[in-house]
């Protein structure tokens, strides 16, 4: 009997005249995607929703006796030393982080910060910008979920009411009330309205929420080292403002690893009275790969790379086609606004000319060169609407 994989079916020999739904992955490398039984390459530029800062690959990760005893070895019943040597790695990149917690991806982290700030303030509810995960904490209602072209979708299923109603949506860059919050939690979007305006917003957020005894959570599991050394902290000038960070993702170039961190004082609860345990918290291969990945930054920093290539293919795309590519040039996304049934067509187009592209983030990579925009453009080019 053959297990099938959910939404999952098996591909050709051949470049099928279609796009994701269905296809199988063979292997990856730098910014090229492999096809079971496919030949040529395709470009991600989505790279999987994990947003990597060196490509599709964990080029720390080697199998010789030697690389296995400097941590790269199962989980065992004592905590592995390089949590202590990894979680000052971190601080060096944000100065205002006092205790840290590492787990296995973002919505762990964002789930957890969430328990702390209900545990630190004895309140429920929750303000909220953007995605943090499948916790029923963020229960999002449709209205938060609605796209150009795409119809509101009410995805709470499984959800209690009383989460529901504890979830209050925030909109970005736009007013709010402040009543009975216990914890605002925001992920910076690529198109944030401009940068200035955008951390003054942030800044007044975060010291309103002080203001109320509620605490200020900044969801950096995309934004974290992509937008710079302290990521969409430092980059908004948030840095001594956030009580709870999250991270994941980019902490170890795509690999599963998150870390949530912040404020000593909140961060004790999660040794007193907040549960918090998972087999492969804290794993020794994921804190290898976040060792790795912090090492990295220092020694070869990606950041000139990924904002030249960036603006790049936002200025190559912008002039190719008529859906703009918007936002921070190493995490841009599609105008909203421009969207329509022919995006669709576009798409299927790149994909059979060698490129993944999607109406979600980009993420810009190490990997990612200037002829990547290039191919990319002139297939653009070649598409008749």
């Amino acid at each position: 009997m053959q297990v099938e994989v959910t939404g999952g079916a098996s591909t050709t020999s051949r470049r099928p005249k279609r796009m994701l739904t269905g296809l199988k992955a063979d292997w990856a490398s730098g910014c090229k995607v492999y096809l079971d039984g496919i030949k040529e390459p395709l470009v991600d530029w989505q790279m999987g929703l994990a947003g990597p800062l060196f490509g599709l690959e964990y080029w720390w990760l080697t199998y010789e006796r030697g690389a296995m005893r400097d941590g790269h070895f199962p989980p065992t019943s004592i905590a592995p030393s390089s949590e202590s040597l990894v979680a000052n790695m971190l601080g060096g990149f944000y100065p205002d982080v006092e205790a840290i917690r590492f787990m296995c991806n973002g919505s762990d982290a964002c789930a957890s910060a969430v328990k702390l700030a209900r545990a630190y303030t004895g309140r429920d509810k929750i303000l909220s910008y953007g995605y943090h995960g499948t916790a029923s904490c963020f229960a999002t209602p449709p209205e938060a979920n609605a796209r150009p072209g795409l119809p509101a979708q009410d995805m709470r299923g499984g959800t209690l009411k009383a989460e529901r109603d504890a979830f209050v949506p925030l909109e970005w860059m736009g007013d709010y009330r402040l009543d009975d919050i216990a914890a605002v939690i925001v992920e910076c979007p690529p198109a944030d309205g401009g940068r200035t305006f955008a951390a003054d917003w942030l800044n007044k957020l975060s010291l309103d929420a002080e203001g109320i005894g509620a605490l200020f959570i900044l969801d950096e599991v995309v934004t974290g080292f992509r937008y710079g050394p302290g990521g969409a902290a430092e980059y908004y000038g948030l840095q001594g403002l956030v009580d709870l960070y999250c991270f994941g993702k980019t902490l170890g170039n795509g690999f599963p690893i998150a870390a949530l961190a912040g404020r000593k004082e909140i961060m004790d609860l999660l040794t007193q009275n907040v549960h918090f345990s998972c087999t492969f918290f804290g794993a020794p291969i994921g804190l290898e790969a976040a060792r790795a990945t912090l090492q990295r930054l220092r020694s070869d920093p990606p950041w000139p790379h990924l904002y030249e290539v960036g603006e790049y293919l936002k200025k190559e795309w912008n002039g190719a086609t008529p859906y703009p590519l918007v936002g921070h040039p190493t995490r841009p996304i599609i105008d909203d606004a421009t969207i329509d049934d022919k995006f669709t067509d576009l798409r299927r187009h790149l994909f059979n000319s060698g490129h993944i592209c999607v109406s979600h983030p980009w993420y810009v990579s190490t990997a990612h060169k200037k002829e990547d925009v290039d191919s990319l453009v002139s297939a653009a080019k070649e598409w008749k609407a």
